[in-house]
């Protein structure tokens, strides 16, 4: 016999579970991705991972037939193909056409493989039937199999993304690309229609048999029954993080519960699979449904009281739990009754058409579930009718289906025997073998068991021997990191705010430079700084800070590519100067040397932390009063004291960070005391929390309505007086912002607390008077525009555009998403536009954001503004070294971009710091630098 005529279960099940190991080491961090590091909004990631989700579940069907037509191992080696090629697609896209082209390609293979790969294991069935009948399907080894796969998935593309999505990208490519070289080298390469059954017959039918499925009434009745256990299944995605939003059950909740369905898949699914292959399919699928719908109903009878305080997340277990045991109930049982439907046809269409059912029904059921699910965030009579209305379904099904299997004349046997009765049990050979109920309890209360510990685990990080859990502070940041940790990108400011890496320079509040590393510094010459180091500094690592590391973790940080942002345009050099000094040279003149070592990307590192091809982990190599001891990609660090800190020792004995996208679930874990701090709590989640716990910080940001100076309405400097007094900030803050912002009086904030004194200034008041007077709008028509990525944005547009029409304006609004917008903006296409924008960068300064909005060669300057003598007094304040004069020197030349009506201040963001009632002395730091310091610590 031709060893590839029949390929292995093992070579099979095995495919399965690399394939889901492939699949889920990615794409769960696809919209990460998107959003971090590309910038995108909600809309746009939605957009891309469904349209992924439709061309895998639509396509399930397409995919099943094509194995019928041309064979299983040709379309296995495309599904793999098209995998290749979408992450490829992925690693190489920059907007949202290319991620939306990768994304619907990796869901194109997915639909070509599946089907394909459960028509090889329903044949491997078949044979195996032939000769032990009696035997526990395949499919339930296939279910095992897979789950083993998406449960490794998420903890490989974690250990990727340490490096970056780019490397888990293409290390998922990899293995796909093995899988198609082995199905090349091992699968069958005759077509379908030349391989045998069992039986004899052919095992496919001539293409004008392809789309059989579709015609056999009894199975697609079938096939819409058995639908609702995707749908069911599906709520652990949808339904779930609402029950646990309503039950305020904590941040380690949901990691625990998929923890506790992954574990019961994996260790109760074989037992289960034998136990129902003896009652026959009839009352498997019914019981199956029927166990999902309890759980539907338990949790729909706690939805409208207080879950138990000892334990939140019960609902959610108990649901869980019955998903998760009705799921395999049935499905195992449904994959091995489509051979019957087959009926010795080539089934690869069947199992596309029993997929494609389901993702229909989750479409459907989603669709009726979504407004219902609104009310069900918390404890409410409202609460209890998405659960209900799910069980309905549940329940329907499993009466239905029971019906339908409890006629013999609804199946053919798959050997075109006379019918058999699905319902009539069968007895295990072995029935020494079935699992005793005892042990099945036992099963279940381990996996329970093992949630527990894996919650716990969530919530403790790495605690230290010896240290006491209560005197750890637990932080939820709303962002995780985007490239690993590594200090020279944006993650860089974690690990300035967790207070375990330090640079030479810090700012005081009015920006100007303290000692942190470095003692002291001079000015040499105009190019040359000279910096001594602090003595006495370990490194985590215990190696000392010594001039040499010093020098080599700032050349690494000017080396980079691409550079840290705070040196865009700026050429660096450090060399040693005697044993504790270094000097930094500078290409061209530079007078914010010292600010710029400020920022957080050039820290200082031990020399450990550098290793080959220019990563960079900041792990036990910094120097600050915490180590930073493990980070466990997007979800979570652990940080500890650090006994030989040069300074005052920390308050706490750690730090555990959990990143917490999610604004809902942050202010969840400040309410329930899960955390500690909390950043960026959602403005519509104040009112829900005590007040106590809320702290307003202000943001170096103001919203600004740019007008267009050099085309339009807006080129006359009266009307564009005219729209800067029709503006009512005030009714701005308080109808959008909730009262939570500032009215801004000039371009730069109170987060900068020396902008507003400087105002004050008698010349700052004179060039202010210098403006157009106001000019009557008279119907002018002007196109607004603004970007949908700031959710609050397109809400002061329209309340700018009643404003602006009260004034006898008409306008014209024009909202897109950032990416798709921005172009368009700058090339100056719009007569007004609204803009967030930071007004201190990396530097603590605001001149780089002066110069790049407000000169002539500006390269973000969407008001087409170009002035001399606004050029003239920028290049003034960016000669003048940090301190008072360059201060008032950048206040002039505000007043005189205010003076032109270039821009119209709106108001100043705050960001809402939350700190439980335990929590002391921790840092509402404007420039986001600094949260967690050696005070901050834990009350009593």
């Amino acid at each position: 016999m031709n060893p590839r005529a029949a390929p292995t279960t093992r070579l099979l099940l095995a495919s399965q579970l690399i394939f889901n190991l492939g699949f889920y080491s990615v794409v769960p961090f696809l919209a990460v991705s998107m959003r971090d590091d590309f910038g995108m909004g909600a809309m746009a990631v939605g957009i891309v991972l469904g349209a992924r989700t439709f061309a895998q579940q639509g396509l399930f069907l397409v995919g099943g037939a094509a194995a019928d037509r041309w064979g299983a191992r040709p379309v296995m080696i495309t599904g793999c193909l098209a995998r290749i090629s979408g992450y490829l697609l992925l690693l190489w896209a920059s907007d949202f056409p290319l991620f939306l082209l990768g994304a619907v390609i990796t869901g194109v293979g997915g639909a070509l493989f599946s089907p394909a790969l459960e028509s090889l294991v329903g044949g491997a069935e078949e044979r195996r039937a032939a000769i032990q009948p009696r035997k526990t399907s395949l499919f339930a080894l296939l279910v095992i199999f897979g789950e083993i796969g998406a449960v490794a998935g998420p903890l490989l593309g974690s250990i990727l993304l340490q490096t970056g999505f780019d490397t888990a990208l293409l290390v998922g490519a990899g293995v796909f690309a093995v899988m198609a070289v082995v199905f090349t080298a091992f699968l069958p390469a005759t077509k379908a229609s030349a391989v045998k059954t069992s039986a004899g017959r052919p095992a496919a039918a001539p293409p004008s048999q392809t789309w059989s499925c579709l015609r056999e009434k009894r199975f697609v009745s079938f096939a819409a029954f058995y639908s609702v256990n995707l749908f069911a299944y599906n709520q652990l995605y949808f339904g779930l993080p609402i029950e646990l939003e309503r039950s305020d059950a904590g941040l380690g909740a949901l990691s625990a519960i998929f923890a506790h369905a992954s574990i019961l898949t994996i260790t109760l699914q074989w037992p289960i699979a034998r136990l129902m292959k003896r009652k026959g399919p009839g009352i498997a699928l019914a019981a199956g449904f029927a166990i999902q719908a309890l759980g539907f109903v338990a949790i729909a009878a706690m939805a409208a009281f207080r879950p138990p305080a000892a334990f939140p997340a019960l609902p959610a277990f108990l649901l869980v739990t019955a998903l998760a045991l009705g799921h395999m109930c049935v499905a195992p049982v449904a994959m091995d009754l489509v051979l019957d439907f087959a009926s010795g046809r080539p089934t690869g269409a069947y199992y596309g058409l029993l997929a494609s059912c389901g993702g229909a029904m989750v479409l459907l059921g989603n669709v009726v579930l979504a407004p219902l699910y609104e009310q069900a965030d918390t404890p409410s009579a409202a609460a209890v009718f998405p659960w209900l209305v799910s069980a309905i379904f549940a329940t329907t099904s499993a009466a239905l289906i029971h019906r339908f299997l409890r006629h013999p004349s609804r199946l053919r046997s798959r050997n075109n025997s006379t019918p058999s009765n699905p319902l009539t049990p069968t007895k295990d050979r072995h029935p020494s073998m079935a699992i005793p109920r005892p042990k099945a309890i036992a099963a279940i209360l381990l996996s329970s068991a093992m949630a527990a510990v894996l919650s716990a685990c969530f919530a403790q990080g790495n605690t230290p021997a010896g240290s006491s859990i209560d005197s750890r502070i637990k932080v939820a940041m709303l962002q995780p990191p985007r490239s690993g940790l590594t200090p020279l990108s944006d993650d860089a400011f974690k690990l300035s705010r967790w207070k375990t890496a330090e640079t030479l320079i810090v700012l005081d509040t009015l920006g100007d430079a303290q000692p942190s590393l470095s003692t002291a510094w001079k000015q040499l010459d105009s190019r040359n700084w000279r910096f001594e180091l602090r003595a006495g500094v370990k490194f985590h690592d215990g190696t000392p800070l010594t001039a040499e590391q010093v020098a080599a973790s700032l050349t690494a940080a000017a080396s980079a590519k691409p550079k840290p942002r705070i040196l865009d345009g700026v050429q660096l050099s450090v060399r040693t100067d005697g044993g504790n000094a270094v000097v930094v040279t500078t290409q061209t003149d530079d007078p914010l040397v010292p600010q710029r070592l400020s920022s957080p990307q050039l820290s200082i590192l031990a020399a450990s932390a550098y290793k080959p091809g220019g990563v960079v982990s900041p792990i036990n190599a910094g120097t600050g009063p915490y180590v930073l001891a493990s980070a466990d990609g997007t979800s979570s660090a652990t940080l500890n004291r650090f006994a030989d800190y040069w300074g005052e020792k920390a308050a706490s004995s750690g730090v555990d960070v959990q990143y917490v996208p999610d604004g809902t679930a942050r202010a969840a874990a400040l309410r329930t005391g899960t955390a500690d701090v909390v950043e960026a709590i959602p403005v519509g989640q104040v009112a829900q929390i005590k007040a106590d716990l809320i702290h307003e910080v202000p943001m170096p940001r103001t919203n600004t309505l740019y007008l267009n100076t050099k085309a339009g309405p807006f080129a006359d400097p009266s009307v564009r007086a005219a729209a800067r007094t029709t503006v009512e900030r005030a009714a701005i803050i308080d109808r959008v912002y909730e009262g939570r912002a500032d009215i801004a009086e000039g371009l730069l904030g109170p987060a900068l607390p020396w902008a507003a004194n400087e105002r004050q200034n008698s010349s700052y008041i004179e060039t202010l008077k210098k403006r157009a007077e106001a000019a009557p709008a008279n119907g002018r028509r002007i196109k607004l525009g603004t970007f949908t990525d700031r959710a609050e944005l397109p809400e002061v547009a329209v309340q700018l555009e009643q404003q602006l029409e009260a004034a006898g304006f008409i306008v014209e609004q024009e909202v897109r998403e950032y990416q798709h917008i921005e172009a368009d903006a700058l090339a100056g296409k719009f007569d007004a536009f609204i803009l967030s924008r930071a007004t201190v960068l990396d530097s603590g300064d605001p001149v780089a954001y002066m110069f790049s909005d407000f000169s002539c060669k500006g390269s973000f300057n969407i008001s087409q503004f170009c002035d001399p003598e606004v050029d003239a007094a920028l290049s003034k304040a960016a000669a003048i070294p940090a301190g008072p004069e360059r201060r008032t020197a950048i206040a002039a030349a505000e007043a005189l971009v205010l003076s032109k009506d270039a821009a119209v201040p709106l108001l100043h963001e705050r960001v809402i710091q939350g700190e439980s009632a335990r929590i002391r002395n921790v840092e509402r730091d404007p420039r986001e630098r600094a949260l967690i310091t050696s005070k901050t610590g834990i009350a009593g």
